[in-house]
């Protein structure tokens, strides 16, 4: 049997960057991946705000991992009959993928983390309610029970270990379909097309889509819809979007495949008794797009600093990892998770009613602006606006006042997270957090 102080499931970002911290402070680390070293990482690019990398302790991306931004984007309304201009990703550079991916892994190695991939992880071990390490299985076969004083899932959306532990009220063994996009995403030759024009879609059949030619040289195809029984298919999507435009290469370059992505709020605790979720097995991500490269570095910040101050002072239970929760949920947490109200309104919504509020310009440039010199205005201060107008139906205006309004309430909700373990006053957050979010969508 291998012993550890901590056992990591999944390369990824969070991954990756928890291994890093943890080995470089002599912590004897172990990192398993189910995919071959060379294969890590999306084959394509998102964005991400460059400061992160600062604060999370890492040089920030040069080229070819730094991008260039994505810089103007023309917002389409759902029915198409509306557009705008807006430059709410001019600021954000775009990343890519598999250079990040490899740069982070690299740092793990070099800090001493013991890696293995084209490795699966079987199960957790539990030991008296606590997880006491894995089990995992190596491309030959074999199978190795590994005692790690803490285990973290950072294994993605499927969660390897999250979803063989016993049913917790804390966070969930599998992720409801609803609260996940299916994608697909096609990297192609940018034939002579301007390589500043891009558009994006929200809305139209429960999803986003988007074409974007930022990159010299490329022009970027997505499609991604709510994962809902009889929803149209992101590939069949984007087989249209090619079919209604011009100027791409007949090769596919980059990605060329789909990945399913949460799109929901990360969940209302991230740890057990020996237990850590980060990145997306923890649902940390923008639930507007599911994007997850600043969130997943800042799960992994947060949780390697917690987890060193729980082996340096001997405990591994649930109180001792607690300090991860309000260290993530106050600071990022409260900034992303109540997008998962405006996502689900505005995909949900009559598309009407939803095409009423960009025709009249209550959804502008200005709605999707996100300049991180200046704080977000209040969705309520958007309402005065939309009554004076009487654009909508009123049960659409009163469902719009509860969304609103439970948005706002939401954010300040999460600054609010209990910073001490407490299992009651943690239960009454919980409750609390359900009942807006309930308001939001009944």
């Amino acid at each position: 049997m291998e012993r550890v102080d901590v056992a990591i499931v999944g390369a990824g970002i969070a991954g990756c960057l928890a291994a890093r911290n943890l080995a470089r402070q002599g912590k004897k680390v172990l990192l398993i991946e189910r995919l071959p070293k060379d294969r890590l990482g999306h084959n394509w690019w998102d964005s991400v705000e460059e400061c992160v990398f600062a604060e999370v302790g890492l040089p920030n991306p040069v080229p070819p991992e730094r991008m260039n931004p994505t810089g103007a984007v023309r917002i389409f309304s759902p029915m198409e009959t509306v557009n705008f201009v807006s430059d709410a990703l001019s600021y954000k550079p775009n990343v890519n993928r598999r250079h990040l991916a490899q740069r982070l892994i690299g740092y793990a190695l070099d800090a001493g983390s013991r890696f293995i991939d084209r490795t699966a992880a079987v199960g957790p071990v539990i030991e008296n309610g606590a997880v006491t390490g894995l089990i995992y299985r190596t491309a030959d076969g074999s199978t190795t029970q590994v005692n790690a004083k803490i285990t973290i899932d950072a294994s993605g959306m499927s969660g390897v270990l999250r979803s063989k532990l016993p049913e917790r009220k804390e966070f969930p063994r599998f992720i409801a379909r609803e609260d996940t996009f299916v994608t697909w995403r096609e990297i192609r030759e940018n034939q002579g097309m301007p390589e500043t024009e891009s558009m994006l879609v929200f809305g139209k059949q429960n999803g986003v889509r988007w074409i974007k030619r930022a990159q010299k040289g490329y022009v970027d195809y997505f499609a991604g819809t709510i994962n809902n029984n009889g929803r149209p298919s992101p590939h069949a999507i984007v087989r249209e979007m090619l079919e209604a435009t011009t100027g791409y290469g007949p090769e596919i370059l980059m990605g060329g495949y789909g990945a399913p992505i949460p799109v929901r709020r990360e969940f209302d605790s991230l740890v057990a008794n020996g237990f850590m979720l980060t990145g997306d097995s923890g649902c940390q991500c923008n639930p507007l797009d599911g994007s997850g490269i600043l969130s997943s570095l800042l799960a992994a910040h947060h949780a390697s600093r917690v987890a060193l101050e729980a082996l340096d002072a001997g405990r591994f239970d649930e109180e001792a990892l607690w300090p991860y929760n309000p260290a993530y949920k106050r600071t990022q947490g409260a900034k992303y998770s109540p997008n998962e109200m405006i996502q689900k309104f505005l995909l949900a919504a009559p598309k009407p009613s939803l095409e009423a509020l960009f025709t009249k310009g209550i959804l502008s440039k200005d709605t999707f602006r996100q300049d991180p010199d200046k704080p977000k205005q209040s969705k309520l201060a958007m309402l005065p606006k939309i009554l004076k107008l009487g654009i909508v139906k009123p049960s659409f205006t009163v469902k719009l006042v509860k969304v609103f309004s439970a948005v706002d309430k939401f954010g300040e909700h999460y600054k609010q997270f209990p910073e001490n373990y407490n299992p009651a006053e943690f239960d009454l957050w919980a409750t609390r957090a359900k009942q807006l979010f309930d308001i939001s969508r009944g």
